[in-house]
């Protein structure tokens, strides 16, 4: 019995795992609806199986609900903020043209609505790399003065 639970609950956790994972890509490939329509297949899982009724829950507790949206919402635009900022930078660094916000309204969006998988793909791709190329903004003139140790003949 132990080793049946066991087994249960590994795959339970390998299929959220999944799940997540399916998510980041659907939000790494500007793919909203393929993202909305996983969540729906899940929460139509948990209904089903009789985990977590949806509909009872959310008749239980209209305020609650209200709350947790709004909430939502309000984390989706604050790290759109910041994702449109990261964006326009890297556009800048690169001599691209000016993005234009309203031309990047399905990216902005999906930052919005899938923000918590926007989330975690940056903490997985860009954050290390944000924070190494932070680390070497700020100690530029340490690695210069250990290159000109090396090379005394060059001027700056």
């Amino acid at each position: 019995m132990i080793y049946e639970l066991m087994a249960l609950g590994l795959i339970t956790w390998g299929l959220i795992i999944a799940f997540f994972i399916a998510l980041v890509v659907c939000e790494a490939t500007d793919s909203p609806g393929f993202a909305a329509l996983g969540v729906a297949v899940v929460l139509g899982l948990l209904w089903y199986n009789g985990v977590f009724n949806v509909w009872l829950w959310t008749k239980a507790n209209p305020g609650t609900l209200v709350l947790y949206v709004l909430s939502y919402w309000f984390a989706g635009v604050l790290w759109s903020f910041f994702k449109w900022d990261r964006y326009v930078a890297h556009q800048a660094a690169l001599k691209w043209d000016r993005p234009e916000v309203l031309k990047n309204k399905r990216m902005i969006t999906n930052w919005v609505v899938l923000w918590p998988f926007s989330v975690l793909r940056y903490v997985f791709g860009n954050l290390i790399a944000d924070i190494v190329t932070w680390i070497i903004e700020r100690f530029d003139r340490v690695y210069e003065a250990i290159t000109d140790r090396h090379y005394p003949t060059k001027s700056r």
